[in-house]
């Protein structure tokens, strides 16, 4: 298949049969955390960037609590970390946020940036691309940048919008009340 983007993504769905289906909790610490972490220290070893990103309870960085994080992969697998407010970060999860050789693409990696350093005191490194940048960067006259619409702009996917999830304006309550398992579905 054809690459998408310079980044070598092949498709805008996980693959059910390398990581679609897994997402995992701190409550689950075998298999799919293990996985995770051994699949992000085989794409740095290959220098394959991975997209990352944090779901959090608000848009202000200086007061969110993380509540999960998502990485997808070039061979089109993805799998989501989640959080609850006693779970300790894994050790190993911290060094890969903090490793300048492992590439990360990010949707506004500044915000990604501040909320890792105000709640978990994490200095993200390794940034290679963030998306929403890069679309202005392409075309200024595009009135949005955000993740909806690049997807609907140059994969032709109308994806769930984050504001059904999560509100907007006044109605915004973050993703403190969104099931875990939705939460899940919707960062793969």
């Amino acid at each position: 298949m054809k690459p998408l983007n310079p980044l070598g993504l092949t498709s805008a769905f996980p693959s059910q049969e390398k990581w679609g289906s897994v997402w995992c909790d701190q409550d689950q610490e075998g298999d799919g955390l293990l996985a995770l972490f051994d699949k992000l220290s085989e794409e740095k070893r290959m220098q394959r960037p991975v997209a990352f990103d944090t779901e959090t309870t608000s848009l202000d960085p200086r007061v969110a609590r993380v509540i999960a994080c998502s990485f997808a992969f070039a061979d089109g697998g993805a799998t989501t970390l989640l959080f609850s407010d006693d779970d300790p970060v894994p050790d190993e999860l911290e060094v890969w946020v903090e490793d300048e050789g492992a590439p990360k693409v990010l949707a506004n990696a500044k915000y990604d940036y501040e909320v890792l350093r105000e709640a978990w005191d994490m200095v993200l490194r390794g940034i290679v691309g963030d998306v929403m940048l890069m679309s202005q960067l392409v075309d200024d006259t595009e009135q949005f940048h955000n993740l909806d619409a690049l997807a609907l702009r140059h994969l032709g996917l109308k994806k769930v919008p984050t504001w059904a999830l999560i509100g907007s304006g006044k109605d915004f309550t973050g993703w403190g009340g969104v099931p875990a398992s939705t939460i899940a579905l919707y960062a793969n």
